[in-house]
């Protein structure tokens, strides 16, 4: 049996919007750390992280916004990731959704 998946939550945006979506995820992250006391971060970019991946659904603009917002968590003497490049960090944390991608 594998390990638990959790759905922290859903967003639904009426446009594909880079710019929104980073907006979107760096609001999240202030959210939760003000509510938990501790900071979203993703355990292949920054030592302590707390979540393995983001399931995305192929929305470029989506994928983009996310790295955005993430690119200054990247702690590159932890991850070995040497980019200020948002769309080369992407790889490193997210992952396409299977039904999304066989359609």
């Amino acid at each position: 049996m594998g390990a638990p998946v959790v759905t922290i939550g859903r967003a639904y945006i009426d446009r594909a919007d880079r710019g929104h979506y980073k907006l979107l995820f760096d609001e999240v992250q202030s959210a939760v750390e003000k509510l938990t006391g501790r900071p979203i971060r993703f355990k292949r970019l920054t030592r302590g992280g707390n979540l393995l991946a983001m399931n995305v659904d192929l929305e470029a603009a989506q994928v983009l916004g996310a790295a955005d917002s993430f690119l200054s968590t990247n702690e590159p003497e932890y991850s070995g990731i040497l980019t200020e490049d948002p769309v080369v960090l992407a790889e490193y944390f997210t992952k396409a959704c299977h039904t999304h991608v066989k359609r």
